[in-house]
Parts: C-alpha cells; structure tokens; sequence
C-alpha cells in the first residue's frame, strides 16, 4: 500500500490482536484451573503444556516463512476461524468431570498454531497499513494492549470461578466468542496485500533453513533466543503452580491434598 493510502491508527488492527490474545489466555486459565481441579493434581498439567509448548516453537519456526509468503490476513483469518471452531467443538464433547488427555492435547496443540500464526502475521500487517512516522505510536500502544490482555484474562477467569454454574465448557464457550469477534475485526480490516506477498520468492523450507543459518551464525540473536526460552521456562513454571494455589485458597483446602 502507498504511504499515501495508510493510516495513522487501525483501531480492528488494533483490537484483533487483542481479542485473540485475550482468549488464548483466559485458555490457559481455564485449563489449569480445570486440569487440577479434575484430578487434583499438576501432572497431566505439565503435560499437556509441554506438548503444547512444542508445537508452539515449531509453529514459530513455519510461520515466518509463511507470513512472507501468503495473504496476511487470511493467515490471521484463518487462525481464528480454527481457534473459534476447536473451542466450540470441544465444548460440545468434552467431559468436564472427567477430562480426556488427547482431547486437552488435541485442543491445546490447535490453539497454539493458532497463536503461532496469527500475531507474526498482525505484526507484519502493521507497516502495510499504518504510515511509517505513526509506526512507534501504533506499536506501543498494540504492545500496551497484549500486555493488558494478558493481566485482564486472570481478573476476568478469577471473576468467572465466583459464579457457581461455570465450568470448562463456559470456558470454552467464552474463548470461542472472543476468536470470533477477533476474526470480525480481522474481517473489517482494510488490507491489500503488496505484490511480493503474493509472489513466489522462496520455498518455505529453504527460507526456513537460511533463517535458522542466520540464527546460528549471529550470536546476539541466538543468545536473545536462549535468554527468551529461560524467561519462557520461569513464566511456565509459574502457569504450572498458580491453578494450585487458586483452588487452595477457593476451596480453603478443605482436607483436600493438592500433590505436584
């Protein structure tokens, strides 16, 4: 898009992001609290995440490539469409009293590519839409707003345990919702891609394997890589203890032995 033609702020740029990370992580709330609350203990927990992590990076690693190479907003339209439709389907066969592991890991794995996909894709829609003297102001405030999502969806998970009728179904219900309205954010977005988004440059895995080149020969990147994954780690092992702590004090322990 001409600089002429951009815009100095996108509020549907804005909130899609947003909405979308806001229900990622009213996801992870959900299902901590519902995995430990199941079965009164973290280890199905720290499973399901783990596998989740994994498929995480390794969407990482594909959807650079991707984003280069295909319609941004279809990629981010077509990762909440797959979040919306998971939350949904899971929501219709899933025991809450009995929770199955390859459906947690089924619908964790599917979120997590959702989120692989979608936000490179948002970040790299940015400069195409906003005018580059307004691209600082845009990012700061899209920055503010993922971090606002992340401390709004515990307020608003905590909110919803008071209500004696949720469960993980409600859960999944409300983070269906919340990929919908960010797919009709995304959906009113004005957006043309530019020629070389569309064209073939190069074969994602060999753009894959040049990125990964890149990476092991800078060493300032490698070392933001491997200090990110610690900071990533700490941030997990935090995710893995709270739903504990939560039903401790909801329940008031109540002779219940919380075991890690």
């Amino acid at each position: 898009m001409e600089e002429r033609f951009k815009q100095e702020f996108s509020w549907p740029l804005f909130f899609s992001p947003f909405v979308s990370r806001l229900g990622d992580a009213l996801f992870i709330f959900g299902l901590n609290w519902f995995i430990v609350k199941a079965t009164g203990h973290a280890s199905l927990l720290g499973i399901v995440q783990g596998i989740g992590g994994i498929i995480l990076v390794a969407g990482d690693l594909f959807a650079g490539p991707m984003v280069d190479k295909y319609n941004r907003k279809i990629i981010m339209l077509m990762a909440d469409a797959v979040s919306f439709f998971a939350c949904l389907i899971m929501a219709v066969i899933m025991d809450v009293n009995e929770p199955v592991f390859y459906q947690l890991v089924l619908l964790t794995c599917v979120i997590d590519i959702g989120l692989a996909f979608n936000f490179p894709a948002a970040k790299a829609v940015i400069p195409e839409i906003i005018r580059s003297d307004k691209l600082s102001i845009f990012n700061s405030w899209s920055n503010t707003g993922l971090t606002l999502a992340d401390i709004i969806a515990p307020l608003f998970g905590g909110f919803l345990l008071t209500l004696h009728w949720i469960n993980f179904k409600s859960f999944l219900i409300i983070n269906a919702l919340s990929f919908l309205l960010s797919f009709i954010f995304t959906w009113v977005l004005k957006y043309t891609p530019e020629k070389d988004h569309t064209k073939e440059t190069m074969p994602i895995l060999q753009s894959l394997s040049k990125g990964l080149n890149y990476v092991r020969h800078n060493r300032d990147v490698f070392g933001l890589i491997i200090f990110d994954a610690f900071l990533a780690a700490m941030y997990a092992g935090f995710l893995y203890s709270y739903p504990m702590m939560l039903i401790g004090i909801t329940t008031g322990m109540n002779g219940y032995t919380v075991m890690c």
